[in-house]
């Protein structure tokens, strides 16, 4: 019985935390949204090849390779952070959460993980690299 309690209190534990990441990383693409709007209006060509290059690179993942898991990476990042550097931090989050969710719905990931894959990405690349 023991057991069974510590697996339920972990369960929670552990959706509190991918809860509290989607929000808060949902909360930043949502804030960096009009920034990244406005620097893509004023230099669209560039922007949009990036992010098209972000897009394409989630969709094309590498296999780890690792026996006994279906483990992969992308090549993504180096195009987002392109973009935080020539046009600034929200175009490049937003490039990237934007790429990582249509990529996971287009390979049928559950909408849970698309949102948290999104969010932790923006997590991860938008406040370590803030102007």
């Amino acid at each position: 019985m023991e057991l069974r309690a510590a697996r339920a209190a972990a369960r929670r534990r552990v959706s509190a935390y991918t809860t509290t990441v989607t929000m808060a990383g949902l909360a930043l693409l949502v804030l960096a949204a009009p920034a990244a709007a406005r620097v893509a209006g004023r230099d669209p060509e560039p922007v949009l090849l990036l992010a098209a290059l972000v897009l394409a690179a989630e969709l094309m993942p590498l296999e780890l390779g690792r026996p006994g898991t279906r483990d992969s990476t992308t090549m993504s990042q180096p195009f987002a952070f392109a973009l935080v550097l020539g046009w600034g931090t929200p175009a490049g989050v937003v490039a990237l959460g934007a790429c990582s969710a249509l990529a996971d719905l287009l390979g049928g990931k559950a909408a849970r993980k698309v949102l948290f894959n999104s969010a932790q990405l923006a997590i991860a690349s938008g406040p370590p690299a803030s102007e």
